[in-house]
């Protein structure tokens, strides 16, 4: 993996200072209506709307949170990204993604704790 970041990999970076800035209103530009998550939560609902409100639930429970990306891999239209997750007082912990691009937005993705 890389650090550069290109086409799909820009959108993933994007995504991520979306989030760890709290600009939910933002994913209209960056996830497909029908955004796939393939980690929901029990209660989540389908699509960008459930990414949203997931979105938002955590950046109330973790204000201070902040992402570092430290890699990418793009082939095609599916982007790998890793990146770090830093929270006061706490451990870092590091994190994978597997993102599928449409046209211009996230289609679906993953996400999966690798340290």
């Amino acid at each position: 993996m890389s650090a550069a970041a290109s086409g799909g990999a820009a959108l993933v970076r994007r995504l991520g200072a979306v989030l760890e800035h709290g600009r939910i209103e933002e994913l209209d530009e960056i996830l497909t209506p029908d955004c796939r998550d393939e980690n929901p939560l029990a209660v989540q609902l389908p699509g960008r709307v459930g990414v949203a409100l997931k979105a938002a639930w955590y950046r109330t429970c973790e204000p201070e949170s902040r992402m570092r990306f430290v890699a990418f891999d793009e082939d095609g239209s599916v982007v790998i990204a890793e990146w770090i997750t830093e929270l006061p007082g706490r451990d870092a912990s590091r994190w994978r993604g597997r993102f599928v691009i449409e046209g211009d937005r996230i289609a679906a993705f993953e996400v999966i704790r690798v340290g």
